[in-house]
């Protein structure tokens, strides 16, 4: 089997003649846009859109990234449409979408390039018998109807997975509150990160793009902070996208989860992968912050290492989420929980220890940061003592 490659460009902003070039070389490198993707087919662009969030707040892909792409589509008679479906507690209406599309500048880019947005909320069921943690799946209309489907991820952390790029952004053609369902039934991490293997490999996207001028650090997806990473990086297989993605943060790829699942499947070859343009020691970010429920072992002593990996193993590094005093008691972190196990009382979040899943849903989807996450002091007497071996390391 031949190595998967992934294209590795600097990229220092996003004014729109940087980030034209930049793509187009990250798609070149893989040998052009035509070897992709047949020229005249109809495209969907899957950027993330996890909520009605701002450009400048990194919880989306950027806009400029969706106009690079599609101008490039569009050069060679593709015809395009930008289609997502936001995150598990939004319902997928054309309201959501508008106002999620309006948001993010998603709406701008579309008129820009002259192509539409999808504001049409059907959906189908399609069969998967080879799937792991899901026979058969529900998928947005527009996918399935599509010829061929790039995903433009943005490279965030993510307190449960490790991190969320291109494996994971696919997760956005399973239609509104079928998330939610998804999560129920599939209640620990493995389990999911099965799921999310089954969608890439059932749906088989053309493309990856992954935008990474700007990621996101710490306690990611939505409640992170920006960090210039300067990067664009372009592949066919999702798992080796965020493999590469992982070592620019200085994260072990085999600590996250859904790396774990491809590698399972021998879809993935840590060791196989080729990086062409920039070298990831190049462009790597020395002081990048990982979620508060990941131990940093992406660098330092071996011993730090081994400890934090049989840590995470064991699953002692979990969080626990906290309603902190700033709830206002808006109920998003009760529409998203999977298992139920919120409910708002005297306008205030309060959590069923009992029926917690630790997914994190809620801290993820709630606007206020008003969900936090607390490790035990178990939890914590770790931490402290894999930081103090990698400083006598």
């Amino acid at each position: 089997m031949a190595p998967d490659k992934v294209s590795l460009v600097r990229c220092e902003n996003y004014d729109k003649s940087t980030v034209d070039a930049a793509v187009r070389r990250s798609v070149d490198l893989l040998g052009g846009i035509e070897k992709l993707v047949r020229p005249g087919a109809r495209v969907v662009l899957k950027p993330n859109l996890l909520i009605d969030a701002s450009p400048e707040e990194c919880v989306t892909t950027d806009p400029a990234m969706v106009l690079a792409v599609g101008r490039l589509l569009r050069s060679i008679g593709c015809s395009v449409t930008i289609a997502d479906s936001p995150g598990s507690f939004l319902p997928y209406t054309a309201e959501t979408l508008t106002r999620v599309y309006s948001k993010s500048g998603m709406l701008a880019a579309a008129r820009e390039l002259g192509i539409p947005v999808n504001l049409g909320v059907g959906s189908r069921e399609i069969p998967y018998r080879q799937g792991r943690a899901l026979k058969s799946i529900k998928v947005i209309d527009p996918v399935l109807d599509a010829d061929a489907v790039i995903v433009i991820s943005k490279l965030k952390t993510h307190l449960a997975t490790g991190l969320t790029g291109a494996t994971k952004n696919i997760f956005g053609v399973v239609p509104g509150l079928e998330k939610k369902a998804i999560h129920a039934r599939l209640r620990t991490p493995v389990r999911f990160a099965d799921a999310l293997v089954d969608l890439n490999e059932r749906l088989k996207p053309k493309l990856q793009i992954m935008d990474a001028v700007m990621a996101m650090e710490g306690d990611g997806p939505t409640s992170g902070r920006p960090k210039a990473m300067n990067a664009v990086l372009a592949g066919t297989s999702p798992y080796a996208v965020d493999a590469v993605a992982a070592r620019l943060m200085r994260l072990d790829p085999m600590r996250v989860t859904t790396l774990q699942a491809a590698a399972r499947r021998k879809l993935l070859d840590i060791n196989g992968i080729e990086v062409v343009g920039e070298s990831v020691e190049s462009m790597a970010v020395r002081d990048f912050a990982l979620p508060y429920t990941f131990v940093h072992a992406a660098s330092g002593s071996i011993l730090r290492k081994a400890t934090a990996s049989a840590i995470s193993c064991l699953g002692l590094d979990r969080a626990r989420p906290e309603v902190s005093p700033s709830c206002k008691g808006c109920g998003a972190c009760a529409k998203s929980c999977p298992a139920e196990a919120i409910n708002i009382v005297s306008k205030r979040a309060l959590i069923d220890r009992s029926k917690c899943i630790e997914c994190y849903c809620c801290h993820e989807m709630c606007t206020n940061k008003a969900i936090e996450l607390r490790k035990n002091f178990f939890g914590r007497a770790l931490d402290r003592a894999i930081v103090r071996t990698d400083t006598k390391g």
